[in-house]
């Protein structure tokens, strides 16, 4: 019998499906076709938290599950404990030719096993700060309530702080004024320079300067330190116990939307942090960008026009054909589903949706029902590749509807019923959208 949580993530699953999402937790229920890319994700995860670094490129068109790797990617860091960042690639907001602002974007989009769904890095520094003076105070035997004691626990806790960020000076020393700055503001509750410490350690740039002078800093994050911030961050989050940060950039393909210049140094950016992580200087740190095939094959305006990244990662994409791939190259192209892994996911949410609302698809939903709700999409579109997201959502209302009518059979009444194929079509509407040119 499954326990509440279980069935708890297996309705989110539902209902994310049935919403025509990828699912944000649990995705690995239903993975099909991915077993040899995932085996390798988590040998890279192993070697970045035994202080490595890397990078990986996904690249997939719609319908192949490209989304739904970089989700997959995510929770399998969040379970190894590391402190995850998925960042979605914004024409007009990030467009990635500043590298402040995606060093901003990275630290608001962190996110742990226990905040899976809030910004975590203020939950972060206040566990830390928590963990120091719980063990100060158990290691010299001090009561916070004890005016006396009160002291020796704020130098104690200097000196702990002191010696936790030593290792990180050597990247920005300014960081590590800003974080001994914000325990500071938060041991005396002057929420004014906490809230300012805080931003500017988040890399927001209108910190006035008379806070700033507070916790001894100038400046703000720029392109020239923002890659030092991350390498100090990243060993903060460390030292706190995490295995390390993995960052996800889905969307690459929106890149191509930006004038010329924009996107060039877009395309250097990532060239540059590629090259410190193949080089192992961002240590416990893993890169991941996920884009449409266009993005990777584009001439004009895609990585391709840019040939100091492209010459880093292009992929020979005819290891793809036929069964043959090398999981290990920078770039991994993602295959499409055909109908024999839309049948393989289909049992596998099947076994979900059982689980999710305790019944039993026995005898209901048969081998000859998944058939041809499958056979129906590829007769009508020619092609099963670039649906499965708009089939499992059809899928999934089919399955709601067996389970809440009982009189309903879907061997009798399914196979001769265009309500679920008008359905999966008003999805699949949603599936490719145009992007607009964005010129600024």
């Amino acid at each position: 019998m499954s326990t509440r949580l279980e069935s708890k993530e297996c309705r989110s699953i539902i209902k994310a499906l049935k919403s025509g999402v990828v699912p944000g937790d649990g995705v690995d229920r239903i993975v099909v076709g991915r077993e040899e890319i995932l085996k390798q994700l988590r040998m890279d995860l192993q070697d970045v938290g035994d202080a490595g670094s890397g990078f990986k490129f996904y690249a997939g068109d719609y319908g192949s599950g490209k989304t739904f790797m970089c989700s997959l990617a995510r929770n399998e860091a969040l379970r190894q404990d590391f402190v995850v960042s998925f960042v979605n690639i914004d024409a007009r907001e990030l467009p990635m030719n500043k590298m402040e602002t995606i060093y901003s974007r990275i630290i608001n989009g962190m996110r742990t096993k226990d905040h899976k769904n809030i910004p975590a890095f203020d939950f972060i520094l206040q566990e830390w700060l928590f963990k120091l003076e719980t063990k100060v105070q158990k290691e010299q035997n001090l009561d916070p309530l004890n005016p006396d004691d009160s002291e020796k626990i704020k130098n104690f806790i200097s000196q702990e702080i002191n010696e936790q960020l030593e290792n990180i000076r050597h990247f920005d020393s300014s960081l590590a004024n800003a974080i001994r700055g914000y325990y500071e503001a938060v041991r005396t509750q002057d929420k004014e320079v906490e809230t300012a410490a805080l931003g500017w350690i988040k890399g927001e740039a209108n910190i006035p300067p008379k806070y700033k002078s507070k916790f001894n800093v100038k400046g703000n994050v720029n392109k020239d330190n923002a890659i030092n911030f991350l390498k100090s961050i990243t060993q903060l989050m460390v030292n706190i116990g995490y295995k390390g940060v993995v960052i996800v950039f889905d969307e690459l393909e929106l890149i191509r939307n930006v004038r010329h210049d924009l996107r060039n140094a877009a395309y250097e950016n990532i060239r540059y942090i590629c090259d410190m992580a193949a080089k192992e200087e961002i240590p416990n740190s893993y890169f991941i960008f996920a884009g449409t095939e266009d993005v990777f094959q584009d001439e004009v305006k895609g990585i391709p026009s840019y040939q100091a990244l492209h010459a880093r990662i292009k992929s020979d994409k005819s290891f793809i054909k036929g069964k043959v791939r090398d999981v290990r190259a920078p770039l991994i192209y993602l295959d499409n589903f055909d109908e024999e892994r839309l049948n393989q996911v289909s049992h596998k949410v099947l076994e979900v949706h059982e689980i999710a609302y305790e019944w039993n698809t026995k005898g209901l939903i048969t081998e000859k029902v998944i058939s041809a709700l499958i056979d129906r999409i590829a007769n009508k579109f020619g092609k099963v590749s670039s649906v499965p997201r708009g089939y499992l959502k059809a899928f999934v209302d089919l399955l709601d509807i067996t389970e809440q009518n009982k009189e309903f059979d879907p061997t009798k009444d399914f196979i001769t019923n265009d309500k679920f194929l008008n359905d999966f079509m008003q999805v699949e509407k949603m599936e490719t959208p145009q992007p607009e040119l964005v010129e600024f």
